[in-house]
């Protein structure tokens, strides 16, 4: 009888594993880094520009990706606010890496943009996600 209760206890607490969890992130880019706020250099005569940001997380994990600011594009005398980034990028299987193109006007220039990088957990299961935000100055 010892026996089986022994097996139930393996098969409840070590044979089904562990579900989920939250895998962290750390958002990041290639540009200079001046006390943790980065810095883009907007390239002259040009009225927009990108760069790219990475997110290291576990392998084959779903970014979400999102800012607070944004910029008009105007089109057909209609004015339509663009996101600097967003979307869903998904990383690598070998390293854990996401990318994603963050899209600058030159209405930017002077301002300090936010960039966030969010991963919820494996089965969306978990009550809860981990963010990584970054700072970066637009410099004319």
């Amino acid at each position: 009888m010892k026996k089986y209760i022994f097996i139930i206890f393996i098969l409840l607490f070590l044979g089904c594993g562990t579900t989920g969890g939250i895998p962290e992130v750390n958002v990041y880019c290639a540009l200079p880094n001046n006390n943790d706020i980065y810095v883009f250099e907007f390239p002259d005569n040009q009225d927009n520009s990108n760069f790219i940001v990475f997110a290291q997380t576990k392998i084959n994990t779903r970014v979400y990706w999102s800012s607070p600011d944004s910029f008009f594009v105007y089109q057909d005398s209609i004015s339509t606010r663009t996101c600097i980034i967003d979307g869903i990028t998904e990383s690598d299987s070998e390293e854990g890496i996401a990318e994603n193109i963050v899209e600058i006007d030159s209405s930017n220039i002077g301002d300090t943009v936010k960039v966030i990088g969010l991963v919820y957990g494996e089965d969306f299961s978990d009550d809860g996600s981990r963010s990584d935000t970054i700072d970066i100055v637009i410099n004319p």
